[in-house]
């Protein structure tokens, strides 16, 4: 735990927007962040790195690269790098969830963006399991808000996978997509890759040290309801 916080230090090598080498122990730079820059988990002094083409997103992904999006990330890459198991920090991260899966504070319960029969197309996506993403869309009042769910979507590199087909089942091309979501590296540049449009949701303004390029960045979920409920934007289309 020392290790990884305060995870949002900037002048810190080891920090979300970075890739973790499980490998060779070095941390390297987002490739469309920091290309080709590496630095060592406490040398100050980055080096020249081969780019990286992918990298997993979740606990208990398995390869070479892991992505820092969150903070689940942060502490899954120390614990492996002092020796913990990719099967013990899965572990410790379903009774982790087993202590804070109580309803959260916030309800959308009565949020008209989630109940709209002739709004935009709602999509969850998440690494989470189908029993846990199920328990918080019923804590959080989101019963029946999704017209498609993808649960374990493995997250960055299922995007390649869940865009062409949400194209095929919908019939809405990708550029008329809007992907939202508080994760960086899992949510919105795979998403911008593929040619979806994105929000980043940084209520704790974690990712400034990474300035907006083709993203946009809102600090609350009221602020991106707001400005995609067709009642105050008619002119969206739906997507």
């Amino acid at each position: 735990m020392h290790e990884t916080l305060p995870f949002a230090d900037p002048n810190r090598q080891f920090r979300m927007g970075r890739i973790y080498d499980r490998v060779e122990g070095v941390l390297l730079g987002h490739p469309q962040l920091e290309p080709g820059v590496a630095s060592a988990w406490d040398d100050g002094s980055p080096r020249p790195w081969k780019r990286v083409a992918e990298a997993g997103g979740h606990v208990g992904a398995m390869g070479r690269y892991l992505a820092l999006g969150d903070a689940w990330m942060l502490v899954t890459a120390a614990a492996l790098r002092y020796g913990v198991s990719t099967d013990e920090c899965l572990e410790a991260m379903a009774e982790v969830r087993s202590w804070v899966s109580v309803p959260p504070p916030e309800s959308y319960r009565t949020e008209g963006f989630f109940r709209a029969k002739d709004g935009p197309l709602r999509i969850l996506v998440t690494n989470a399991s189908a029993g846990h993403a199920q328990a918080m869309v019923e804590a959080l009042g989101l019963e029946g808000a999704f017209h498609h769910c993808f649960t374990d979507a493995c997250k960055p590199e299922g995007w390649r996978r869940i865009i062409p087909w949400l194209e095929q089942a919908t019939g809405i091309p990708r550029d008329a997509m809007l992907a939202v979501g508080d994760n960086l590296l899992n949510d919105v540049l795979p998403a911008r890759h593929l040619g979806v449009h994105a929000v980043l949701l940084d209520r704790y303004g974690l990712f400034q040290r990474h300035s907006p390029q083709d993203w946009t960045v809102a600090r609350s979920l009221d602020d991106v309801i707001a400005a995609l409920t067709p009642q105050r934007h008619p002119q969206l289309a739906r997507s």
